[in-house]
């Protein structure tokens, strides 16, 4: 799994070396990770088609929040229902998790945004929400 993932654009966003990243993607999808569940969909004579990673987090306002941390689907098997399933089957793990809220990340561009996708999967977009995002150098202080 760590290798399909590798071979996504996992690795064109990294700036670390390759080695490290396989190294990173191993230990982020363990099943012994209890912070993370990875789902996968699979073709029975094309293999892996897609995964989706849900990240667990209280929030001491609203309870447990399953956040997509990240959904990809291989290029060849996109349009065919893939990523739908994914999506399907981690509202679906949320809900029975009794989280409160499933909440994902995405840019405002690109193939998702274009096809409204999210929101034909029951997402709001939020645009009174502000993101804030901080790159933390490895081995070094973020200050």
């Amino acid at each position: 799994m760590a290798d399909i993932l590798h071979g996504a654009f996992v690795t064109k966003m990294a700036s670390e070396p390759d080695a490290l990243t396989r190294q990173r993607l191993r230990a982020q999808i363990d099943p012994d990770n209890p912070g993370t569940d990875v789902l996968v969909a699979e073709h029975p004579e094309r293999g892996v088609l897609g995964v989706v990673t849900i990240n667990w987090t209280d929030n001491l306002r609203l309870g447990l929040d399953a956040f997509i941390a990240d959904l990809f689907v291989h290029e060849d098997a996109r349009g065919e229902g893939a990523g739908s399933a994914l999506v399907d089957a981690a509202k679906n793990r949320a809900a029975r998790a009794g989280a409160v809220r499933v909440l994902l990340y995405t840019g405002r561009s690109g193939p998702a945004a274009s096809r409204a996708f999210y929101e034909k999967q029951g997402f709001e977009r939020r645009d009174d929400v502000a993101v804030y995002l901080m790159h933390v150098p490895p081995g070094g202080d973020a200050d």
